[in-house]
């Protein structure tokens, strides 16, 4: 879906604009002010644990320093950093300010468990291994 806030799109002056889509690829810029978004959901081969925002405390089994997006671009690149981790069984994704503690970064976490502790928000998923 889209989302534009009041005066957002060109237009629909004076109003909110929210726009469903059946496909997640933007084919154009609409402006002067609007956001895409897309569903959280796991990638294949993983099934997600608990409801949004469930999480297990800590930095994983990586350490705190490498679960930003210069390590994993998306949350695809955080399903395969899972699969190639011999101890991994889970992992958390946060996407952009969807960690809120590291404002303006995407956020992935390997865990060597699957059992969700504690929720963590505003946005992020926690997928285990089929």
């Amino acid at each position: 879906f889209t989302w534009a806030p009041l005066n957002g799109d060109q237009n629909h002056p004076g109003k909110t604009v929210c726009t469903l889509y059946d496909d997640g690829i933007p084919n154009q810029i609409w402006s002067p002010n609007q956001i895409m978004c897309k569903k959280l959901a796991c990638p294949v081969g993983f099934e997600q644990v608990g409801g949004i925002n469930s999480d297990i405390a800590g930095c994983g089994i990586e350490g705190c320093n490498e679960r930003y997006q210069d390590s994993y671009s998306d949350i695809d690149d955080c399903a395969t950093g899972c699969v190639s981790t011999s101890t991994c069984k889970s992992f958390t994704w946060a996407p952009l300010d969807g960690d809120r503690n590291h404002p303006g970064k995407t956020v992935c976490t390997l865990y060597d468990n699957d059992i969700s502790n504690r929720l963590w928000s505003p946005n992020q998923i926690m997928c285990k291994l089929n």
